[in-house]
């Protein structure tokens, strides 16, 4: 982000709700003082960062899944593989997705 022309690193906790705990304007990337920002921050929240990492490493072998590379295919191609892949995931995990709407 820009602040008066200038680039800055925008770093938000959000909670499982999608609430924004709290946030960390920085004028340079600086990763070691963002994980320090955390670390206090779950502590004042008293809340255990394991879960976050639990949530995390199971994401991270499960997302690629949804994000085929589409700059390597067209628009229709793109909606194709995206049909097939959440296809089948709702058939994995036998459809225990959002309930349909309607």
């Amino acid at each position: 982000m820009k602040i008066n022309g200038e680039r800055h690193s925008l770093w938000r906790a959000i909670d499982q709700n999608g609430n924004v705990l709290d946030i960390l304007v920085q004028s340079k990337w600086d990763t070691k003082a963002a994980r320090r920002f955390m670390a206090k921050l779950m502590k004042k929240q008293m809340r255990v960062p394991g879960a976050a990492q639990k949530f995390l490493s199971a994401f991270s072998g499960i997302s690629p899944h949804f994000r085929p590379r589409r700059h390597l295919m067209t628009a229709a191609d793109h909606r194709f593989e995206r049909l097939v892949r959440f296809t089948v995931w709702d058939h994995i995990t036998a459809g225990t997705g959002l309930p349909a709407t309607g």
